[in-house]
C-alpha cells in the first residue's frame, strides 16, 4: 500500500477515534480541483457468527453508506452563488432535488482503503466534466457574450485569458461568483460563459499559487491579470475590478471570446 493510502487511513481511523464513535464523517470541497471529496470509515466489528471476511464486508458497507450520507452533508458547504448553498438549491428546487438524488444512484469507482480494524471509502464528486454535478445545479449559459459596453475606448490589446487577483479581500469561492465593475456593471458570470464550456471546466478555475501552477494553461499564454478592489457592498463570493479595468478587458472580441470560454482563473488566500 503507498504512502498516501497509509497516511489516509491513519488519518480517518485517528479522527475516529477522537470523535469517540466507530463512523467517521467527513468532507472538503476541493476548490483548486473543482470536486467534492467525501469520505466515511466504519470499524470491523467481531461478532458471535461469521468470520472476519464478513464482518469486513459489513463494515465496507457501512462506509460505503455513510459516504453517500456525507455527500448530502456536503452540499451545505459548497456554495454556488451570492446567496445559495447546493443545499438551499435542493431544497428550493423539487426537479433539481430529484436530479441530485437519481445522480448518486449513479456513484461508481469509490477508493476503497482496508486498515486492520477499519474500512474506509473515498469519493471524489466532479463538479464539471463528465459526470460533473454543478450543470444540476444551475443553469449556466442563460446570456453568453453581453457583456457591459463601454462610451470610451482606451488601448488595449487582445488577450489569451483573464486572471483576478482577490487576495487581502476576505473573498470566499463560489460555483457562480460574479465580477462587478465599480458602476456595479456585471463584467462576469456563469450567465455569460457558453453552457458547453461550463459544463466542461465551469466558469472559471481557483487557486491560491499566483503563479498559477496547473491552471496556467486555462488562461494561456498572454492573459489580462487584474487586481480586484474593496467593494462592501458585495457579496463575500464577488468582486469588483476598476471600470478602466473593465474597459481594457472587454475592448476586444478575441478577448471577449475566450471569456464566454471560461477562460479565467481567479486567485484568493487559501483555498
Amino acid at each position: 500500500m503507498g504512502r498516501v493510502a497509509k497516511t489516509t487511513i491513519v488519518f480517518l481511523m485517528v479522527l475516529a477515534a477522537s470523535y469517540g464513535y466507530a463512523d467517521t464523517r467527513a468532507f472538503r470541497v476541493d476548490w483548486r480541483k473543482n470536486e467534492v471529496v467525501v469520505s466515511g470509515v466504519s470499524q470491523v466489528a467481531a461478532r458471535e457468527t461469521g468470520n472476519r471476511i464478513e464482518w469486513q464486508h459489513s463494515a465496507a458497507v457501512q462506509a460505503k453508506r455513510i459516504v453517500l450520507e456525507n455527500f448530502f452533508v456536503s452540499l451545505s458547504a459548497l456554495r454556488v452563488d451570492a446567496y445559495r448553498s447546493a443545499k438551499d438549491i435542493m431544497m428550493n428546487d423539487p426537479a433539481i432535488n430529484r436530479a441530485v438524488h437519481v445522480y448518486v444512484d449513479t456513484f461508481t469507482h469509490y477508493q476503497v482503503l482496508y486498515g486492520p480494524d477499519s474500512v474506509a471509502f473515498e469519493k471524489h464528486v466532479p463538479l464539471y466534466g463528465d459526470g460533473g454535478l454543478a450543470p444540476l445545479l444551475i443553469e449556466a449559459g442563460t446570456d453568453p457574450g453581453h457583456f457591459p459596453s463601454y462610451d470610451r475606448l482606451v488601448f488595449s490589446t487582445e488577450f489569451t485569458g483573464l486572471v483576478i487577483d482577490g487576495r487581502g479581500l476576505g473573498r470566499i469561492p463560489a460555483v457562480n461568483p460574479r465580477v462587478f465593475d465599480e458602476d456595479h456593471n456585471l463584467v462576469y458570470s456563469a450567465d455569460l460563459v457558453r453552457k458547453v464550456a461550463f459544463d466542461r471546466w465551469g466558469a472559471l478555475s481557483y487557486t491560491d499559487d499566483p503563479y498559477l501552477g496547473e491552471h496556467e494553461v486555462r488562461v494561456g499564454t498572454n492573459p489580462l491579470r487584474l487586481i480586484a478592489i474593496e467593494n462592501p457592498k458585495l457579496i463575500e463570493t464577488d468582486l469588483c475590478i476598476s471600470n478602466e479595468d473593465a474597459m481594457i478587458l472587454l475592448q476586444k472580441e478575441g478577448t471577449r471570446s475566450r471569456l464566454e470560454e471560461g477562460m479565467v482563473v481567479i486567485i484568493l488566500d487559501s483555498l
